[in-house]
């Protein structure tokens, strides 16, 4: 006989109630029930062979767990659907869980009422500096969830490398409270991270509650705009080694940032989810035809890699499928065949050389 170990199943201000395992004790007397429209405990006993004890505990879990009931008439056990024993169950937790939630709409509601109040306070506070430096990741984090509740209009972000799923998930609420108050969501990532599936499965789910999602090439730096009056980037210049930020809010340089990033997010590919949530889509084509224009520069691999947010063993295996598809034999020839059949895109000033690259450092998020 499998053994009956009980899966805790915790309710809203009661202490845990608990449901049995179903066995295949369960199983086979569920079954029969069914078969037969209705059935009573001592026919269940003699036909499945099973001992009286048996036949009553499994009857009085299958009870419990609302897949049988009572007749009122005669006592006989009736079938109920998985679907429907499964309502009696979860209702209750459903019903809790909406009542919180509309606990936290309205206590939210409630207080940002006071949002405005605090925001002129603190930049009064702070001489009316329209720069404001964060140091660690606790502060960072408290101030864009300050930012995120309080934005009215749109949210406007980019980040140039690949979030941890944790990352993604624990963001996720956020975002879709944002949405539900009316606020738009632009995010810009490089077409880099669409190589995991969970992110192809993150960006499907964002893209059907309401958010927009692009890639580039290349994205040279984290920014989030708020409202186009906020903008946060990452403090890079301070060696104590913490986590930090920088928020600005002078109007002429937010303003700059946001048109920056406007002008990035035009050129940018709109998200499309790869055939069975893997690959790169359509912006395949826009990733090699970058990794053959950096190549052409004189870029090497791993400074192609640190410009495309990619592993260089990632970019390596993209470079040989380039290299095999032209019929070159190197990279220099690479290049070269993919200018003469019209491959690269028109050269300009925002296209770094080497030498101009190491002087400027890294651009990729640590």
């Amino acid at each position: 006989m499998i053994s009956q170990q009980p899966v805790e199943i915790h309710r809203t201000g009661h202490p845990p109630d608990t449901l049995p395992r179903l066995t295949e004790i369960h199983q086979l007397l569920y079954e029969r029930v069914l078969r037969n429209g209705r059935a009573h405990a001592e026919a269940l006993a003699a036909e499945t062979g099973l001992a009286g004890t048996e036949v009553a505990a499994g009857v009085d879990d299958l009870l419990r767990m609302h897949l049988l009931r009572l007749s009122p008439q005669d006592g006989a056990l009736i079938p109920s659907s998985p679907e429907v024993a499964a309502a009696h169950l979860t209702g209750p937790i459903e019903a809790q869980v909406q009542l919180h939630r509309r606990s936290i709409e309205q206590i939210r509601s409630h207080l940002l009422t006071l949002n405005p109040t605090y925001i002129e306070a603190r930049h009064l506070d702070r001489g009316g500096t329209s720069v404001e430096v964060l140091t660690g990741l606790p502060a960072v984090q408290a101030e864009l969830g300050r930012l995120t509740s309080g934005c009215r209009t749109e949210v406007f972000a980019a980040h140039p490398v690949l979030p941890p799923p944790e990352a993604l998930d624990e963001g996720f609420q956020r975002t879709l409270d944002a949405i539900e108050r009316g606020v738009g969501i632009r995010t810009l990532y490089p077409h880099a991270v669409l190589a995991h599936p969970y992110i192809q499965a993150h960006f499907a789910k964002m893209t059907d509650h309401g958010s927009q999602l692009r890639t580039s090439d290349q994205v040279a730096e984290r920014i989030i705009v708020f409202d186009r009056e906020v903008a946060v980037l990452p403090d890079r210049v301070r060696s104590s080694g913490d986590v930090g930020a920088v928020v600005v809010r002078e109007p002429a340089v937010v303003d700059y940032l946001y048109r920056s990033l406007d002008s990035l997010w035009s050129t940018a590919t709109p998200f499309c989810a790869a055939p069975n949530g893997f690959g790169y889509g359509q912006a395949n084509g826009d990733l090699r035809r970058a990794i053959v224009e950096l190549l052409a520069l004189g870029h090497k691999d791993e400074g192609v890699a640190r410009r495309l947010s990619m592993s260089v063993r990632a970019c390596r295996r993209h470079i040989a499928a380039i290299m095999e598809s032209l019929g070159a034999e190197s990279r220099f020839q690479a290049g070269y065949l993919a200018a003469v059949r019209g491959l690269l895109g028109p050269s300009g000033p925002d296209r770094t050389r080497p030498q101009e690259e190491a002087a400027a450092g890294p651009s990729g998020v640590g």
